[in-house]
């Protein structure tokens, strides 16, 4: 498959749980890439209650992967922005889901997704870490214990997709999904598997070492 010239994206993928959140920040503090956080735009669409932001709600509270059209359509608007900057480069956290999305950011990049970056982790790890995630209203995810959000002091909650039963579904949701884009990139041989049971810092140095060989950046 020829490649089309156009920015450098890479994907990075895994569960609900695995630990994306926690790797990107890692990654992003010794890269220059951008970052594109589908999860916390998507739920900043709810909160303004447009009517895709509506529908995606609607979907997500029950565990349900939201349509194409509706994610795509809310998410375009801010990948064309992060584009627009010239960064040329952008690692997409939770985006896309589905073999329709890939081939709307492959078009809307005019090139093909430089790979994907896999966290691998089995149900009941995830399920528990899910169970166990706390979130603040305005910083989004937080890490460590405690009821106040370190960096603005206000209530951290548990996030209301977090629930053992709508986290089984959300999973089963997004394996339905997710494993068009995975089998895609295998077939392509640009995907890197991580084992996300490990230590953060262990499974920091497998996350440096399969961007390196996905983007050529040997530094």
């Amino acid at each position: 498959m020829k490649m089309r010239k156009g920015p450098r994206v890479l994907l990075f993928g895994g569960y609900p749980g695995a630990g994306k959140t926690t790797q990107i920040g890692l990654l992003s503090q010794t890269t220059e890439i951008t970052v594109l956080s589908a999860g916390n735009i998507l739920r900043q669409e709810t909160k303004k209650g447009t009517s895709l932001g509506q529908m995606f709600l609607e979907c997500s509270s029950k565990g349900l992967r939201a349509p194409d059209h509706v994610v795509c359509g809310i998410l375009a608007p801010h990948i064309r922005l992060l584009l627009s900057r010239g960064t040329g480069s952008l690692l997409s956290d939770g985006f896309p889901k589905s073999a329709p999305q890939l081939k709307f950011l492959e078009d809307l990049c005019s090139s093909l997704v430089a790979g994907m970056i896999y966290l691998d982790a089995p149900e009941e790890v995830l399920v528990g870490r899910a169970g166990s995630r706390r979130h603040c209203e305005k910083c989004g995810p937080v890490r460590g214990g405690g009821d106040f959000c370190v960096t603005c002091g206000n209530p951290v909650l548990v996030r209301y997709d977090d629930d053992a039963e709508t986290v089984r579904s959300r999973l089963r949701s997004y394996a339905q999904g997710n494993q068009e884009v995975v089998e895609v990139l295998e077939m392509r041989r640009t995907l890197v598997r991580v084992d996300a049971t490990r230590e953060v810092g262990a499974v920091s140095e497998s996350v440096n070492a399969a961007y390196r060989q996905l983007t050529g950046n040997r530094n």
